[in-house]
């Protein structure tokens, strides 16, 4: 089951593409091999997952808004693109 609040990070020793990818499909945000970068890589893997959940709240707002714009027949179009 996924948790659409929580990210899981592999930070794993195996460097093989097999298992990043059997990880991705099982919903991991992302896969990162133990090694010198690394942390410097967790780090920026963690600010991207906060910066898309504030955009997938900005999605959901102006969503709200067109569906509200298209109700009450308003000239106003917003057009979001995903």
């Amino acid at each position: 089951m996924k948790a659409p609040n929580v990210a899981v990070i592999m930070l794993s020793s195996q460097d093989r593409m097999e298992v990043a990818v059997n990880c991705m499909r099982k919903h991991a945000f992302d896969y990162i091999v133990k090694g010198e970068a690394a942390f410097v890589r967790a780090q920026k893997v963690i600010n991207t997952f906060f910066y898309q959940k504030q955009l997938k709240k900005e999605v959901v707002k102006y969503k709200r808004f067109s569906t509200w714009s298209l109700i009450f027949g308003s000239f106003i179009i917003v057009c979001t693109v995903l």
